[in-house]
């Protein structure tokens, strides 16, 4: 069986591979894997495999952009992949022997394409422009204003994307709870 669909999976430390890119899904009796770049493969490393026995899914139905959670058996990262058909996916994968096991709902910071670590490098280069801005302005040479003002709003962008993708990441995380005694 073939599926189409995206993949969102941890591509670095920094950031993940977007749900928009072109991924499909090959569920056959013995593996299922999983290819990225329709045509142009190259670009991205893979294909993902599992042997179908040691595969666990779940499914995370949503109104917009529903995903199904793959991962070998007793590891605890998913490999999120972004599909329209969630239950003829989960049908196909059970038909192979793989398990369905309940995971806990999907959070925005489990598929946003940027890492904790990418939002923090984000706003460290958002910083470094913006301090450099006051260093460009003090030069007297033709067209370094039209520079400095360019990576003026480049470090703000850079910085607002930066710390809001840092604030989700830190708000999703779980909360220790301390007792009083």
């Amino acid at each position: 069986m073939r599926f189409i669909g995206g993949l969102n999976r941890a591509h670095s430390r920094f950031f993940r591979y977007q749900p928009h890119t072109r991924a499909v899904m090959d569920v056959g009796p013995d593996e299922v894997i999983i290819s990225l770049g329709g045509r142009f493969r190259l670009l991205f490393d893979g294909p993902f495999m599992w042997n179908s026995p040691e595969l666990e899914f779940s499914r995370q139905p949503r109104r917009i952009n529903s995903y199904v959670g793959l991962r070998r058996r007793g590891q605890d990262e998913w490999t999120w992949f972004q599909t329209l058909s969630v239950n003829e996916i989960c049908a196909g994968l059970a038909s192979v022997g793989a398990t369905e096991i309940a995971a806990p709902s999907l959070r925005t910071k489990d598929i946003l394409p940027v890492t904790l670590l990418g939002s923090a490098l984000l706003v460290g280069v958002g910083l470094v422009l913006l301090a450099v801005v006051p260093l460009l302005n003090t030069r007297d040479v033709p067209g370094i204003q039209t520079v400095a003002a360019v990576s003026e709003i480049a470090g703000v962008i850079a910085l607002l994307v930066g710390a809001a993708c840092g604030i989700i990441h830190l708000w999703g995380r779980p909360r220790r709870r301390q007792s009083r005694s």
